[in-house]
């Protein structure tokens, strides 16, 4: 845990699961920050025109790079209910409703590595997907990559995004 004076914080967004092609019911067992990159890339095509019946372009060489650490608070809070079964049978009563279930959505809900798949995949976007990993230069690190990807030519457009979160 860090402790700060300040803080930066995200006003509530709506994430319309539905619409993205998620199963509501799906949603405790992903990580936040998949389901805000999601609906960050789906706007940043939207306010670049692309979104809806906007500007056509060539989906199979859209690429979606992303910069994150890996775990976060759903990895963490699964890992310690693993660990809470493992050593006692089950998760103490005054536990268990603030911890996830695991269930076929929690693995994929908590890598740092499918969040790019993801917003490929929901977005229709065939281009290369794949999340980079560079500790605190993470976002700065998907940058890098996704200026070599239009650079080297083999993307025509980049979704690039990142998230360092600080526990």
């Amino acid at each position: 845990m860090s402790a700060s004076k300040w803080g930066g914080f995200l006003p509530r967004i709506e994430f319309d699961a539905i619409g993205h092609g998620i199963p509501p019911a799906s949603l405790p067992s992903i990580e936040p920050v998949q389901l805000l990159a999601l609906e960050a890339a789906r706007r940043a095509l939207d306010d670049a025109g692309y979104g809806g019946s906007g500007k056509a372009f060539d989906r199979s060489r859209t690429a979606v790079i992303f910069g994150a650490e890996a775990g976060g608070d759903q990895a963490s809070a699964t890992l310690l209910g693993t660990l809470l079964r493992s050593a006692y049978g089950e998760i103490p009563e005054e536990l268990a409703d603030q911890l996830p279930a695991l269930t076929e959505d929690s693995f994929p809900g908590m890598l740092a590595h499918v969040i790019s798949g993801r917003i490929a995949n929901r977005l229709d976007l065939g281009g290369a997907n794949y999340t980079v990993d560079a500790a605190c230069a993470s976002s700065l690190a998907a940058v890098d990559v996704a200026c070599k990807e239009l650079t080297s030519g083999t993307s025509d457009l980049v979704l690039c995004q990142g998230c360092c979160k600080v526990p």
